[in-house]
């Protein structure tokens, strides 16, 4: 039973997909359609096989149902989509419009179902023989190019000219013409009379070959007795030298009038393959006749032709677009690792319109969150946006084809907050007296996931790595072998298995004194020695290391001109032992009168730390004045050496 149950499931299934199918409309533009059935006769499969169709034009105007010029006349491949090339051959607004319309592929014996679309005001005309025949020429462009023409002038001593006529029978209104003058006597095809020709290659199977032609000829000069009834001059058609059909004949009556056909339609099959096409004349006693060649179809045959025929007229109604079950990203109820996602949703129209989706959400106060425009029936929806941490989303789409919408959702994720370093040993710029130390540190999260600790060096080596509950203590493997007076830069990257966050970089030293903070900054003190009578100025700056390590110190001048005499530069190198002073002589040469201000700079080239000094200067009339500040400590005989130092610095200079 069970069985049975899902056997007529399927059945339904395989129903609905196929209603489902059909009811897809190629272009909501145009208003009305039909189904088109075609029929195969042939028992054999046919391809790029031209099919002709009459349709009721003159009754689809009149209802205002299609343009009066039939522009906006489309037909469409059986999956509703892919449009065919047609020809209206014939008769737009009377109810027998030919329309041929090239199919693709047509199974022996099988009937298949292609759509004829109407119904659009501004639709342009697509009509277009060239690309539905095999073959096409209207001589359209009013010349012949393309084609050769032979028999200019004859030995018999008549004469040809062929030329594009405006003859007004087919639109536009141009025939390829060859004129006849003179006696020429040549009733059978001997290669020796006048004719345009061009070459083709086409596919090698069966082809029919459909023109229009008309004969005309002027009154007989010599008229005898045997002439009346006969066959004077005739338009064929060839391929190669061998004769498709006969074209439009002229034959005089018993008094040798002249003689004039009307435009006639001949249709004879044919082999495909590369060959010469010849529009050829053939002619016997006679004077001034002329024959035209009008539209030369060729088109693929079968025998019988296909049969065609209409279902009912469907009219356009726009129906809602499918509603978004789940969205592609992010999944309902996920948490999102990143701080920014792309949404994603798949949506799909059942008239196959274009859609506009505007994706929403309760974090942006149900503001837009981004629009996706254009998205074809199918297709993906997507919007990038970026999130709030710690923010639990709820957001949902709207999905519009312009004329209806459909909304769909809501939906939720979580995104997740990073987690945070509450504390870390040894802090930034500690001393340490052992040569072996365990960084660790604890943290927190938001989530109350577990912690996970990764620890690397300033050149990215691993120091180990450690993971807890959070406020626990995370701690590094031992890290050995630390020099003394060396500085060493470390980092932690936390993670909370979701998301990483790196902290740092941390700075320590290796000292071998107790561990304590160390104290960073530098003092700057300065004196003034000598104030030279051309304003130049000699004084001694002293810089104090306040940190029990040997640091590596640069000074550098800045703000006036001057320079150490140490260095004969405005910068000096240099290392300080713990607690200990570095003294210098500088010398100031101001360059304009006025306030000055020199700036002495002290920066440590390991920790990247710095203390900065400014001292006035008074440049006047008279030597320059500095102001001074005692320099603690200096010894009487220390003090005579150095302004001696700088006494004899002078006297050379001068």
């Amino acid at each position: 039973m069970l069985i049975v149950k899902r056997k007529y499931l399927f059945i339904f299934l395989i129903l609905f997909m196929m209603v489902s199918g059909a009811g897809a409309w190629w272009d909501t533009d145009w208003e009305y359609r039909k189904e088109a059935n075609v029929e195969e006769n042939s028992g054999n499969d046919l391809s790029d096989h031209q099919v002709l169709f009459t349709v009721d034009t003159d009754q689809l105007i009149s209802e205002d149902k299609m343009n009066s010029d039939c522009s906006d006349m489309r037909w469409i491949n059986s999956d509703d989509s892919s449009k065919l090339d047609y020809w209206i051959e014939s008769g737009c607004g009377t109810s027998t419009t030919e329309v041929w319309v090239k199919i693709p592929s047509l199974q022996a014996s099988n009937t298949k179902t292609i759509y004829f679309y109407h119904g659009n005001n501004s639709a342009l005309d697509e009509s277009d023989g060239k690309s539905t025949m095999a073959f096409y020429e209207d001589f359209a462009d009013g010349d012949y190019s393309g084609w050769s023409t032979y028999g200019d002038t004859k030995t018999s001593g008549g004469s040809y000219d062929h030329s594009i006529d405006s003859n007004e029978y087919q639109r536009p209104g141009y025939s390829a013409q060859i004129n006849a003058d003179g006696n020429c006597k040549n009733p059978e095809y001997d290669g020796t009379n006048a004719w345009f020709e061009r070459e083709l290659d086409l596919e090698d199977k069966k082809f029919v070959a459909d023109y229009y032609s008309k004969a005309e000829g002027g009154q007989y000069d010599f008229c005898e007795s045997d002439v009346g009834g006969q066959d004077i001059e005739q338009g064929d058609i060839r391929r190669n030298n061998d004769e498709i059909t006969h074209g439009a004949s002229c034959s005089y009556d018993s008094a040798c009038e002249q003689c004039e056909t009307p435009w006639e339609r001949t249709t004879e099959p044919f082999s495909g393959g590369n060959f010469i096409l010849k529009l050829y004349l053939r002619a016997s006693d006679c004077h001034e006749f002329t024959v035209n060649w009008d539209q030369i179809v060729i088109r693929s045959y079968a025998d019988p032709q296909p049969a065609t025929s209409f279902s009912q007229e469907e009219i356009y109604e726009n129906k809602v677009p499918n509603e978004v079950n789940d969205p592609e990203n992010p999944k309902n109820g996920e948490l999102i690792s990143d701080s920014s996602t792309i949404f994603n949703v798949s949506v799909s129209d059942p008239d196959g319109d274009d859609l506009e989706v505007k994706f929403r959400n309760n974090v942006s106060n149900q503001t837009s969150a981004g629009t996706a425009s254009g998205v074809s029936s199918g297709n993906f929806a997507t919007v990038e946006k970026n999130l709030v941490r710690g923010e639990t989303y709820k957001w949902w789409v709207n999905v519009s084809d312009q004329q209806n919408y459909t909304k769909s959702g809501p939906w939720s994720f979580y995104v997740n907050s990073l987690p945070s370093l509450d504390s870390f040993e040894p802090s930034d710029g500690s001393i340490i007296q052992d040569d072996a130390i365990y960084l660790n540190i604890t943290g927190s999260d938001e989530e109350s996931l577990d912690l996970y600790a990764y620890y690397y060096d300033e050149d990215g080596n691993f120091l180990g790595k450690d993971s807890g509950p959070e406020t626990d203590k995370l701690v590094s493997d031992e890290w050995d072998n630390l020099d003394i007076g060396q500085v060493y830069t470390w980092e932690v990257r936390l993670s909370d298995g979701e998301e990483n966050r790196s902290y740092g970089l941390f700075n320590f030293i290796r000292s071998t004194g107790s561990n304590y903070r160390l104290e960073t900054g530098f003092d700057i003190g300065y004196s003034s020695i000598i104030s030279s009578p051309d304003s130049s100025e000699i004084f001694l700056v002293t810089i104090g290391n306040n940190a029990g390590v040997t640091r590596s110190v640069t000074t550098y001048l800045e703000g006036v001109n001057s320079v150490f005499s140490e260095s004969g530069t405005d910068s000096i190198s240099y290392d300080i032992e713990p607690y200990g002073e570095k003294e210098m002589i500088v010398r100031v040469e101001p360059e304009e009168k006025g306030e000055k201000t020199l700036s002495v700079k002290a920066k440590d080239e390991n920790l990247g730390i710095n203390s900065t000094e400014k001292i006035p200067v008074t440049v006047r009339e008279n030597p320059a004045v500095m102001e001074s500040r005692e320099v603690p400590d200096i010894g009487i005989v220390q003090l005579s050496i150095l302004v001696l130092s700088a006494a004899y610095i002078y006297t050379i200079r001068l």
